[in-house]
């Protein structure tokens, strides 16, 4: 969800597939009792003015005003990528054999020649880590080539105020939980090319204690949230021990590069992405909830995204910046929104398209 729009919730455990975890990060759940919690997401802050000045970076340029014309030889390079077989290689490998699949994408991405961030540093400090402090640097060590930190904050600003998050007295962090979400964020973001996550600039991901605080407690607690000036996603730490990071950060990460892309006004107002939908299709806002998945999906990745653009863009993100198993099936809509978005990627981070068509299987209807 992002700070810029409406409110919505729903409850992502139900709504999409879980990506597979490697053995060990089974091994840990199983250990510690992970499970689903049910957890639901929800935004916060309507027509919040912000200012995304900062997203700025030596491959983007910023608009106010509107997403940029997608270069139409990019589109058509993307499309033609992703119409081709699967590697004959991915008959034997999925996201499901990890240490073949593992193997595989890294070898892809050096052919490709994109960077990804190695994580065998930071879990070599997570197996040695004593303190949360410990668990922190490893996974400061991973983000590092993105750019972005992790921090658990103990003192308040006015961002924190604006963004109505509840901060965690360090004394209450779980540090065998903490270790294991880290451990499941940094498989989450291990296959994100540095260059894609770089388009997210100066990103500060703040671990709390709650993300908004409503008056009708039937309306569920936000689990991620994204802001900017400066660039911050709050992630509440009992979803993160949870292990719902596989989509709470890409997705929140989508919102950096979407509005990075196209402005503060221009990523809601993205002609070229609505005029993809039918014509008969009308964005739902908070009504959304009253749809199932399987009235929306020939047109958004999930009903959560049928609430608004903005969640529609970063719901298709949050399925496939990583990885995107599964491409094929998705409706003719859908599928021209994943390229829209995808084309935009690779005009500044080239190589990213064959690179992610490489290591995603089709499964066609």
């Amino acid at each position: 969800m992002s700070v810029f729009e409406s409110n919505g919730s729903y409850n992502p455990q139900k709504e999409r597939r879980r990506r597979a975890s490697t053995a060990v990060g089974i091994t840990l759940a199983v250990a510690t009792g992970i499970g689903g919690a049910g957890l639901f997401v929800k935004d916060k802050l309507a027509n919040a003015n912000v200012d995304l000045d900062s997203l700025i970076n030596t491959n983007v340029t910023l608009s106010q005003d509107a997403c940029p014309p997608v270069d139409q030889s990019t589109l058509q390079v993307v499309q033609t990528i992703f119409d081709t077989k699967d590697p004959k290689e991915l008959k034997d490998v999925s996201p499901a054999t990890p240490n073949k699949y593992d193997k595989y994408v890294r070898l892809q991405a050096k052919r490709f020649g994109v960077t990804l961030s190695d994580p065998n540093l930071a879990y070599d400090k997570l197996v040695e880590a004593q303190t949360v402090d410990d668990v922190l640097g490893g996974f400061n060590d991973f983000l590092q080539e993105f750019g972005y930190t992790a921090t658990i904050p103990t003192q308040r600003d006015e961002h924190d105020d604006y963004a109505n998050v509840e901060l965690l007295p360090p004394e209450d962090v779980d540090f065998k939980n903490f270790a294991i979400g880290t451990y499941l964020a940094i498989q989450a973001l291990q296959y994100l090319p540095v260059e894609v996550a770089r388009l997210a600039s100066d990103v500060e991901i703040r671990f709390v204690k709650s993300i908004g605080r409503y008056e009708d407690e039937a309306m569920p607690m936000a689990i991620g949230l994204a802001i900017s000036n400066p660039n911050r996603i709050y992630v509440d730490m009992e979803a993160f021990y949870d292990g719902t990071n596989d989509f709470v950060l890409p997705h929140e990460i989508g919102h950096h590069i979407d509005a990075a892309f196209c402005g503060e006004i221009g990523y809601r107002n993205d002609t070229d992405y609505s005029t993809l939908n039918p014509d008969n299709f009308t964005y739902l806002g908070d009504n959304y909830l009253s749809v199932l998945d399987k009235d929306v999906e020939d047109v958004t990745a999930s009903r959560y995204g049928a609430s608004n653009i903005v969640e529609d863009k970063a719901v298709v993100m949050e399925e496939t910046l990583t990885e995107a198993e599964g491409f094929g099936e998705m409706s003719p809509v859908l599928r021209s929104k994943f390229e829209l978005i995808i084309a935009r990627i690779e005009q500044h981070a080239p190589r990213y398209a064959g690179y992610l068509r490489a290591i995603s299987s089709r499964h066609d209807k």
